[in-house]
């Protein structure tokens, strides 16, 4: 008995407590959980001083111009892919043609632009025509919806 307990500790070995039915272990407290908010998410609202919201649509481009996203001075994303089979033109004004725009080429081609590197071009409206005609296209935009005091 003796030479148990000193290797006990001298090893630092310690005899676990048995528990009788009498005396059950005690369960741990168990709290609500926690909600956590994604790093991401938290980044977005150090820095824009508000929360986030993502928008998803798939427009159809045709040889008819077509008004992508509407301005939103709350915008603070956009990216847009052309998953049509031909090429997309793509201006911040109803100007677009077939001639004069940002060139998504078919099957793939897409833009991303956000307000700290493109300063107000993800908040403005944005249009798009195509030489040919139900060519499909992405939009996620990314928009402040909740702005919090300083």
């Amino acid at each position: 008995m003796i030479i148990n307990r000193f290797r006990s500790v001298l090893w630092g070995v310690q005899r676990r407590k048995k528990y009788s039915v009498a005396d059950p272990p005690r369960k741990r407290s168990r709290s609500k959980p926690m909600v956590t908010i994604p790093a991401s998410a938290l980044y977005l609202r150090d820095i824009f001083g508000g929360d986030f919201t993502e928008k998803d649509s798939e427009p159809v481009v045709g040889t008819t111009m077509v008004e992508l996203v509407k301005n939103d001075p709350e915008r603070i994303a956009l990216t847009i892919i052309n998953l049509g089979a031909a090429n997309v033109l793509i201006a911040p004004d109803n100007k677009v043609s077939t001639t004069r725009g940002i060139l998504l080429t078919a099957s793939g081609g897409a833009v991303s632009m956000d307000v700290r590197s493109d300063a107000t071009l993800p908040s403005r409206a944005w249009y798009a025509i195509s030489a040919s005609a139900g060519n499909d296209v992405y939009v996620l935009e990314i928009r402040r919806y909740a702005v919090f005091p300083t």
